[in-house]
């Protein structure tokens, strides 16, 4: 499947009376190792390759998929036939080339990361296992796992749209278990980035076991008004309640707690988010989105004000205006929705970060959060959430001793809006970054 293939779809489609056509190529290969107490569990290699068609015809979308590429005329009859299903829609289009704006040239491909050995790729997720180890308090490791692998897209459409690129991704991550005294915590962490180098095998297994070991002994608390103290991983979650909010998508569908609050304040002043396809190396960096749109950085929020929302195509016309290149398809199996590249809180101003050991000792009476549960229950319409927690109580700026079962109430716009100090410790989980933040006066329950 190459761009011959994708020129001719395109052809015939016209012929046969498409008034736009568009065509979505993805190849991708790769293995995943899975290792269990130094021991090889799995390994296993992929190699796939696919298409899928869209088509307008009287302003109605088709669409089709397959596989193989020997029976395109098949899968162009499929997206013709599905067009009568579809009801007629004035702002469908595919994008068209911009010859004044050119594709970024962000480093996503590394060498290393094809050639990568088997044995090499072994090796390396071991060394999670076994810098999990040097904790005496683990005991056993219930997975850890790595990917490696490359993907290449091409998108063709009736417009003269032609692009492609070429990328790597390698992931890596453990589950754990410590135990001491008949109590027993599980312990995870994670990494993922496009170039091998920027993976740290040996902090991700020290941080999974940190913070199951972190959690034993941990009792229940009494309920109180305090600070809450939060690393990245638990920033992201709560970034991740905000990121269908962003996308211009679910503004139209009147599903997103951001409608109607464009040039308000809606969250802490001290704080920016952006997102971007131009840093190299991140997991969410490319060229080109999903319809071909060369990606850019997109300011959402500026000094706490929300400045915009993200568009594909569709939505974009929808607004009359232009998309940001924020296309997401989950694969040639799927159609264009609105999602994020990568998606970086970060403070306002350089200069207003401070140690996570200076966060720590402004804190009189608080809690720093080591785990989150039920995230998904939280409203992505409303912000409101209700979740369980667990971690570590402060008191007078020190660590004092572990909890667990807690709940965390509250709104999640409310809560960027008592930021009262931010990390100077940016860092990422997938395609989400942050550094750690504290926050004041929220409700912690028994």
């Amino acid at each position: 499947m190459d761009l011959g293939l994708a020129m001719d779809i395109i052809k015939e489609s016209q012929r046969i009376g498409a008034d736009e056509a568009e065509v979505y190529i993805r190849h991708s290969k790769g293995f995943d190792v899975e290792v269990k107490h130094r021991q090889v569990d799995s390994i296993t290699k992929h190699n796939y390759s696919g298409f899928g068609v869209r088509l307008i015809k009287d302003k109605r979308m088709g669409f089709a998929f397959s596989n193989r590429s020997d029976n395109f005329r098949d899968i162009i009859e499929r997206a013709f036939q599905s067009l009568q299903y579809n009801e007629q829609d004035e702002y469908l289009s595919f994008a068209s080339p911009d010859t004044t704006k050119q594709p970024p040239n962000t480093v996503i491909f590394d060498e290393a990361v094809i050639n990568i050995s088997e044995g090499d790729a072994i090796k390396n997720i071991m060394e999670i296992e076994d810098a999990a180890y040097e904790n005496s308090l683990v005991k056993k490791t219930r997975k850890a796992s790595g990917s490696f692998g490359s993907s290449e897209v091409i998108i063709v459409n009736s417009k003269g749209l032609e692009c492609n690129y070429k990328s790597t991704h390698v992931s890596a991550s453990i589950l754990l278990v410590a135990e001491k005294d008949g109590d027993s915590h599980t312990g995870w962490d994670y990494q993922s980035f496009r170039i091998l180098k920027n993976m740290d095998y040996k902090k991700i297994g020290m941080t999974a076991a940190q913070r199951a070991t972190l959690m034993l002994g941990a009792k229940r608390i009494s309920s109180f008004k305090g600070m809450v103290l939060l690393k990245t991983p638990m920033v992201t979650e709560f970034l991740g309640l905000l990121v269908s909010s962003f996308s211009a998508e679910s503004v139209q569908k009147n599903r997103s707690m951001l409608k109607d609050k464009l040039g308000q304040k809606v969250m802490s002043q001290s704080i920016d988010i952006i997102d971007t396809a131009l840093l190299d190396g991140l997991i969410g960096s490319k060229p080109y989105d999903a319809e071909g749109i060369p990606t850019q950085e997109n300011i959402l929020i500026k000094n706490g004000v929300l400045q915009g929302y993200l568009h594909n195509v569709y939505t974009a016309n929808k607004d009359n205006t232009i998309s940001t290149g924020n296309a997401v398809r989950g694969g040639f199996t799927s159609t264009p929705s609105v999602g994020i590249n990568n998606l970086i809180l970060k403070p306002a101003q350089q200069t207003d970060t401070v140690k996570f050991d200076e966060m720590l000792q402004k804190i009189d009476k608080g809690v720093y959060i080591n785990q989150i549960l039920g995230m998904h229950t939280a409203n992505p319409i409303s912000g409101d959430f209700s979740i369980g927690i667990s971690g570590v109580c402060i008191e007078n700026g020190e660590f004092s001793h572990p909890f667990k079962e807690a709940t965390l109430s509250g709104n999640v716009l409310d809560f960027f809006k008592r930021i009262v100090a931010i990390g100077d410790d940016l860092n990422f989980y997938g395609n989400i970054g942050s550094p750690s933040l504290l926050i004041d006066s929220l409700d912690i329950c028994a």
